[in-house]
């Protein structure tokens, strides 16, 4: 057997790499095995079993979204967009009261000037009128609340709060959601008519009775400790029989949401990258003739042509998009005119690259594939 087609377990005894994958339930598929065996040959050597793990863990769905952002073939016809894309075709093509979306930990809405306090260098507290933006984001926690309900809801939960949190450069999560789909409960002693046959379920989850029985409970524990009112949410049962074969909630749905706010002042680079796709949303094509009006062709042009990337200056910048935009652009992000111009500068060459992998302008379907 060559080097690459074994996994070197801790005590040091070999075995396939197909028996690893089982053996630690990695869920490799068989290209992604074949393509650790032809990495290891190359490398002249085993893997270890740390290392089998670590690739499944960073290369799994929850972390790559392969199936989410694969190209469909449907009856031989490729689709133009993944199911990414469509998600993101919404905010493409209507990115109207949106300050940031998929460039953060959290989604952020426009705000509005609200007052806050804050202590001065004499540790006076004071009132201060500043822009404050809306954080938002949804999450689900599914497979572990299935084996264990209360911290798997519980840990969901609290991922969702770290996330707001650590939107820009520090957000305030203010209001929590959890919602849950399972199966029928069948509770004893009060059987319903549509619960009667049990169809059993796989022995390493638990049933839908005891999801929901501790399942919310993790969820308010943990918002509650975090001082976080859990103020909204859903349940719901589900199970049908569908072809002969019986559908429902078997592995539970788990959400986790919220709502947070944000100061203007707060978000970051990651604000100048939102904003580099509000300057994208009148057509990368209106962009790009608005940078050669102002004199700036041959930079916008080296984006989208194969090659380097050349810079453009903040100053060169704010003469090509001209007060009126910038200024809109300012408001909607909450960044000072250097810190926005700054952050353009640097990510909008990245951002017209990233559109243009073909050294050229792409159709608006072509586009909206790719925001």
């Amino acid at each position: 057997m060559k080097s690459g087609d074994r996994s070197r377990a801790g005590g040091g005894r070999q075995e396939p790499l197909e028996q690893v994958n089982a053996r630690l339930g990695l869920a490799l598929s068989d290209d992604e095995i074949a393509y650790l065996r032809d990495a290891y040959r190359g490398l002249g050597r085993d893997p270890t079993d740390a290392e089998l793990t670590m690739f499944a863990q960073a290369n799994s769905e929850h972390c790559r979204h392969k199936i989410f952002n694969a190209d469909w073939v449907i009856d031989g016809e490729r689709k133009q967009q993944s199911l990414f894309a469509m998600i993101r075709h919404t905010h493409a093509v209507n990115p109207q009261g949106t300050v940031l979306a998929y460039a953060d930990n959290a989604a952020i809405l426009e705000g509005s000037v609200g007052r806050s306090f804050f202590p001065g260098v004499n540790g006076t507290y004071r009132a201060k009128d500043q822009l404050i933006h809306v954080v938002a984001k949804v999450e689900t926690h599914n497979h572990p609340t299935a084996i264990s309900p209360f911290p798997g809801a519980a840990t969901g939960a609290g991922g969702e709060i770290r996330d707001e949190g650590a939107t820009g450069r520090g957000a305030k999560p203010k209001a929590g959601l959890v919602g849950y789909s399972v199966s029928s409960l069948r509770v004893p002693g009060w059987l319903q008519p549509w619960e009667a046959k049990e169809y059993g379920r796989p022995g390493r989850i638990v049933s839908a009775l005891q999801i929901m029985l501790d399942g919310p409970i993790g969820a308010a524990s943990f918002n509650n400790e975090f001082g976080r009112p859990n103020l909204a949410g859903y349940f719901r049962t589900f199970e049908q029989e569908v072809g002969g074969a019986q559908r429902g909630y078997h592995k539970p749905i788990m959400l986790a949401g919220g709502l947070g706010n944000v100061l203007g002042g707060l978000l970051g680079s990651a604000a100048a990258g939102g904003a580099a796709g509000s300057v994208l949303s009148g057509g990368l094509g209106d962009l790009m003739k608005q940078l050669q009006q102002g004199g700036q062709g041959e930079a916008a042009n080296s984006w989208v042509s194969n090659g380097p990337n050349k810079q453009i200056s903040p100053g060169d910048l704010a003469s090509a998009l001209g007060a009126d935009q910038i200024n809109g652009l300012m408001s909607q992000s909450g960044l000072s005119r250097e810190e926005l111009l700054s952050g353009l500068s640097q990510h909008l060459p990245d951002v017209v690259n990233h559109l243009t992998p073909d050294g050229r302008l792409p159709t608006e379907n072509e586009l909206s594939g790719r925001i």
